[in-house]
């Protein structure tokens, strides 16, 4: 695993926050860098911190622009999808949205022209200016309209806000499917072959959505989002389906399109209430969409409108009402990325499950089996060999039943044990032994399990250093199976910041795991014949053949005692192990995770984009 830690004196945070200044004033303009300065001294943060790379590249950007230099289409290309765009057997029409009001006249006719230039014909554009009362911005739309049957507009005398804008605009859709889309923004022109193409694979699809970017007034492509496969615990986070979105015509109307006072996450709004309805939403892995950096935008700045994030906090808390779920919804300390914390139920039924070896240390052992005591939950705790006498008495003093039994701390087999012999409704399994874990560890953890169809919840486990160990499991990442963000500093800045949200991973570590029983029996339990990480991934894998997800939360933080505990070496049986593994798995091991992006690095650690 390749690693390196920046040491950043503060002359060079001087020097890297001057430099993004000046980066600002080139690619944004005066405008938009005013409007970062104020968001900073208004937040108290002033210093810009450097992004973290495991990689020697310390620039984002560079390696997208090498990332797009690989990948550019050639005119040939583009020729090729509009003569496969012809011979599509299903060529759905679909309807682009554009809400209009006091656009920049040359941005609005550029991302107009991105849509002209698509390689899929069968599209249409409806477009609603929403009391814009400027002659200009009517007279180039008018203009366009009339050059191309398939542009439609509607002008309103009064401005009703983006909400009301979309709506009218969408009102004016014939086609299969509606794109929803920013006046100053641009389609790539391979945007609505890819969306048609994956249509033609299976039609069922009722949401597709892309990868994007940013372009600044330069018109230089910045900022790529890869984002993951459809995360149903990850956009109760954040919108990161975002742009480019196709929703199915009929599933828009019948849910009633947009809604009245949610302008700024409309977007985000509508999906989250469309997702109620469907669950065959894909993820396009191509960056079809490029979100304009102007001054005001949020792609600029993230303090520019406050309102869209108070909008984003509105439409979380209003689909916990419809849902019926209890909790609250938290704004955290990164703009735009919320916590919804469910409240847990039966909190008393729970059974901590601990199997470790027999030198535990026992004050971490006698506090994390103390709080699980105090809230009346069963622990048991399993001990390899002849255990210390101090962790032994531990133990026992603290309340917990002690489990005899030969086998190997970890392995599939006590932990089967385990769960057979405990009773409660959630099973916390703990496999390593961690320093004194702060109260409220196991309620941080069971937050995300409350949700309908959570299978299991992984804690942020880090090791002495405060590096992190376990993120969450992400095939093919180092190798056959990788541990997202190992080796990353907890508080570095990294790409996106994934470290930072409650996200769907593919499997999580059973060093510390906790798994709702139903879902764990479904599963089948641990596959005994495999070894730690395998066990884990089949579990994973099962869980989701089952119909459940598994969660990995950055807000359960568990730091291993010693570098003992975190080590990493490679146990006799494991290629024998993973053989069985990729017998019983062969189509899913044989696709990319589902909850990493393929155009992410393989190499590294911190799920930056890869600059091969």
């Amino acid at each position: 695993m390749k690693s390196s830690v920046p040491c950043l004196d503060l002359p060079r945070k001087i020097g890297y926050s001057a430099y993004r200044l000046f980066l600002s004033l080139w690619q944004d303009g005066m405008e938009t860098t005013a409007q970062k300065l104020f968001y900073r001294v208004r937040s108290g943060k002033f210093i810009v911190r450097e992004k973290y790379f495991q990689g020697k590249s310390r620039q984002p950007d560079r390696i997208y622009r090498l990332w797009r230099e690989a990948r550019r289409m050639s005119d040939s290309d583009l020729d090729e999808m509009r003569e496969k765009s012809r011979k599509l057997s299903y060529q759905p029409l679909i309807s682009i949205v554009i809400p209009v009001y006091r656009p920049g006249l040359p941005f609005l006719r550029r991302a107009i022209r991105s849509v002209r230039e698509q390689c899929y014909p069968k599209w249409q554009l409806c477009v609603c200016d929403d009391g814009s009362n400027d002659p200009a911005s009517r007279e180039l739309l008018e203009e366009e309209a009339a050059g191309d049957a398939r542009i439609i507009c509607a002008f309103e005398e009064k401005n009703g806000g983006i909400s009301s804008a979309s709506q009218k605009a969408a009102a004016l859709a014939q086609g299969d499917f509606i794109a929803f889309m920013d006046q100053d923004d641009l389609l790539s022109p391979d945007a609505l072959y890819r969306a048609a193409e994956r249509l033609n694979d299976d039609p069922s699809w009722d949401i597709l959505y892309s990868d994007n970017d940013k372009v600044d007034l330069n018109e230089t492509h910045c900022e790529v989002y890869f984002k993951p496969e459809y995360s149903p615990d990850e956009i109760l986070c954040h919108n990161y389906i975002g742009h480019l979105t196709v929703m199915r015509k009929k599933l828009f109307d019948d849910i009633g399109g947009f809604l009245p006072g949610f302008d700024g996450a409309q977007d985000f709004e509508i999906l989250l209430r469309a997702e109620e309805r469907t669950d065959r939403i894909a993820h396009l892995p191509y960056v079809l969409y490029s979100w304009r950096k102007t001054p005001g935008s949020t792609a600029s700045s993230p303090g520019a409108k406050r309102y869209a994030y108070e909008s984003g906090l509105k439409s979380l808390e209003s689909a916990f009402r419809r849902r019926g779920m209890e909790g609250t919804v938290e704004v955290t300390d990164e703009q735009g990325l919320y916590r919804c914390r469910f409240a847990v139920r039966d909190p008393s039924d729970v059974s901590l499950l601990l199997s470790l070896d027999g030198s535990s240390g026992t004050g971490s052992l006698r506090k994390t089996i103390a709080h699980a005591a105090a809230a009346d939950r069963e622990v048991l705790v399993h001990f390899r060999g002849p255990p210390d006498e101090r962790a032994l008495r531990a133990a026992e003093s603290a309340g917990a039943r002690i489990v005899a039994d030969d086998g190997p701390a970890g392995s599939p087999a006590v932990l089967n044990r385990l769960a057979r012999e405990s009773r409660g409704r959630t099973l916390v399994f703990v496999t390593r032994d961690f320093e004194p874990p702060p109260n409220g560890w196991i309620e941080a953890l069971l937050e995300p399990a409350q949700r309908k169809g959570v299978g299991a919840v992984g804690p942020k486990i880090l090791g002495p250093d405060g590096t992190i160990l376990h993120g969450g499991y992400v095939l093919g990442l180092g190798g056959f199976l990788g541990s997202a963000f190992a080796g990353v500093p907890d508080d570095a800045v990294i790409y996106n910041q994934p470290h930072r949200l409650i996200r769907n991973a593919i499997a999580v570590s059973s060093w510390c795991m906790a798994v709702d029983r139903r879902s764990f029996e479904l599963a089948g339990g641990f596959d005994e014949r495999l070894l730690s990480p395998h066990k884990d991934l089949d579990l994973g894998l099962a869980l989701r053949k089952a119909g459940r997800y598994v969660v990995w939360t950055p807000f359960c933080v568990l730091r291993v005692a010693s570098n003992g505990a975190g080590n990493m070496a490679r146990p006799e049986g494991l290629d024998e192990s993973e053989r069985r593994l990729r017998e019983k798995w062969p189509e899913a091991l044989s696709r990319p995770d589902f909850y990493y992006n393929p155009n992410l690095t393989r190499e590294y650690f911190d799920f930056s984009p890869d600059a091969g």
